[in-house]
């Protein structure tokens, strides 16, 4: 058996703009490295944040708190990067770099 990939696709940012990448490191029981490593919450402290990245069990039943595609359209008009340890938002044409939770434009 055989297979072909003619595209590998992966989203920095849970459910919001995938981009196409020509090589990826895959890790066992991860997945693709880069992939979903960032996500968009409301209503969360930072405290909470924090437990909600760790802890599957406190993420049980919370998903709303994650901002996706199909919760928040608006994140539609957006593009996200993640090249070289720097995620980079994209507004139409304009574009802000987020690193380290600071915004430089």
């Amino acid at each position: 058996m055989s297979a072909t990939i003619s595209s590998i696709n992966y989203c920095p940012v849970k459910s919001v703009s995938f981009q196409t990448i020509e090589k990826c490191e895959i890790k066992k029981n991860i997945g693709i490295i880069g992939d979903r490593v960032f996500a968009f919450a409301k209503d969360l402290d930072q405290e909470q944040a924090k437990l909600f990245e760790k802890s599957p069990d406190e993420r049980k039943g919370k998903w709303n708190k994650v901002l996706t595609l199909k919760n928040s359209p608006a994140l539609n008009k957006y593009n996200f990067k993640f090249k070289d340890e720097k995620l980079s938002l994209t507004l139409i044409l304009m574009e802000i770099q987020l690193f380290h939770g600071q915004v430089s434009m």
